[in-house]
């Protein structure tokens, strides 16, 4: 399970990794619209907000959360494998304590930038917020960073391949999603 805030580079390094190591990525729900270059289906599972109410009130959620004004969550579906298959959620930080809450095993990581000027000009480099949504990011990237505590690990990324390289270390003492926790206590990262 992967958290960070936006512009900390959770979807490069997701497909990075799905790339390199063959795991699955959960596709999350949200009723916002497609940035540019978004594929319903491969990015996310582009629903109407009726819709996605609908689906909630029907359980039909994991864990669901309201960020930055529009719902987000993890269908039930998605997480539907077999215990062994590792899948890679991502996912913000309330619905990471809301799995947790739920008891539900994984492996967190949070994802973060080495500054929040850095996270700033990535989020500026994207063309896809206005200045008052890239200020109200970095407003709540703040408290999303007073909660890396409440992870497993935190991977700074500031290059991709570090970042991946880190991740693939974590995971290999860890257990999928669902599965019993590995007997190897996952450790803070550095």
């Amino acid at each position: 399970m992967i958290s960070g805030p936006s512009g900390s580079g959770k979807t490069t390094l997701i497909e990075t990794l799905v790339q390199e190591t063959g795991f699955r990525r959960v596709i999350t729900a949200t009723t916002r619209a497609p940035r540019v270059g978004e594929v319903p289906g491969r990015d996310y599972r582009f629903l109407s907000r009726a819709d996605f109410e609908v689906l909630r009130d029907q359980d039909g959620f994991l864990e669901w959360a309201e960020v930055h004004g529009q719902l987000y969550g993890t269908p039930r579906s998605e997480i539907s494998g077999p215990e062994s298959e590792w899948v890679f959620l991502v996912i913000d930080v309330q619905g990471h304590r809301s799995l947790r809450t739920r008891r539900i095993p994984l492996t967190s990581i949070f994802i973060k930038a080495n500054s929040l000027d850095e996270l700033e000009r990535r989020l500026a480099r994207r063309n896809t917020e206005s200045k008052a949504d890239i200020a109200r990011r970095l407003a709540r990237a703040h408290s999303e960073c007073a909660a890396e505590s409440e992870y497993d690990h935190v991977v700074v990324n500031e290059r991709v391949e570090d970042a991946c390289r880190q991740i693939r270390q974590i995971l290999l003492g860890s257990a999928p999603l669902g599965a019993p926790p590995s007997p190897l206590k996952p450790t803070r990262s550095p």
